[in-house]
């Protein structure tokens, strides 16, 4: 576009929409750039725009190769003029972990999210970037379920219990290809130790993950069968170690 043709544009948009809509600049970085003002001055501030009465549109060639550094000094003028944001440590203190082209975060915190190896300690129990799309590419394709009623089917209840459900109406999907009985695996038996008598008490027997826009129950039954987490890398890298040498 030509330069007037820019300045009749911009004068177009300045009579079309409400001052607050208006850009603080426009910049063509091998042109120069425009500010928009009234008879007396130009200015990019949101003050000076909304108090403007007749817009005209300001064009400022670049005939000095410097139009960069005024983009700088605009933008700089204009953070060190604006009231910012608190930045709260709260808010970074979990960011997802990543997997290829997907982010994943465990909903039970940051501390299901490790295991522990008898020989080299903790480790992250990650997902492979295939593993993880394999899951996300199944799940998108399951119904989800309320996870009261899942977890009522799961006791061996009958899951009508419908004023319950409504109370807490977050639904799941339930990673389950081989489309298993919930109770199967969904809790499992723990014993346990009560007033020095060994009791069996049922246990949740899943990991839950947010990923894909998802709350996804992950059974533990398919981590293992399926080899969906990662476990200890240094164990891994061990037995490839091994299995090398033995080789030679």
């Amino acid at each position: 576009m030509d330069w007037a043709d820019i300045v009749l544009e911009l004068k177009k948009h300045a009579a079309s929409y409400d001052k607050n809509l208006l850009p603080n600049a426009i910049f063509i970085l091998s042109k120069g750039f425009f500010l928009y003002g009234n008879e007396r001055f130009a200015s990019a501030y949101n003050s000076d725009i909304k108090d403007f009465e007749n817009i005209i549109v300001y064009g400022n060639p670049d005939r000095q190769g410097c139009c960069l550094y005024q983009l700088y000094d605009i933008v700089f003028s204009l953070l060190d003029s604006t009231k910012s944001q608190k930045a709260l440590p709260s808010q970074y203190y979990r960011l997802p972990l990543t997997a290829g082209d997907y982010s994943y975060e465990y909903s039970f915190g940051h501390f299901v999210g490790f295991g522990h190896c008898e020989v080299h300690g903790d480790y992250a129990r990650t997902f492979t970037p295939e593993k993880l799309e394999k899951l996300i590419r199944w799940c998108e394709k399951a119904e989800p379920i309320n996870w009261v009623k899942a977890t009522d089917i799961a006791y061996g209840n009958a899951g009508d219990n419908d004023e319950a459900y409504k109370r807490q109406p977050v639904s799941v999907i339930i990673y389950n290809p081989e489309d298993l009985p919930l109770s199967d695996i969904l809790i499992a038996d723990k014993k346990m130790i009560v007033n020095g008598h060994e009791i069996l008490t049922k246990v949740i027997a899943y990991d839950s993950i947010k990923s894909g826009g998802m709350n996804v129950l992950i059974p533990y039954y398919y981590q293992f069968s399926e080899m969906l987490i990662q476990y200890c890398p240094k164990c891994k890298k061990a037995k490839q170690t091994a299995d090398s040498v033995n080789e030679e």
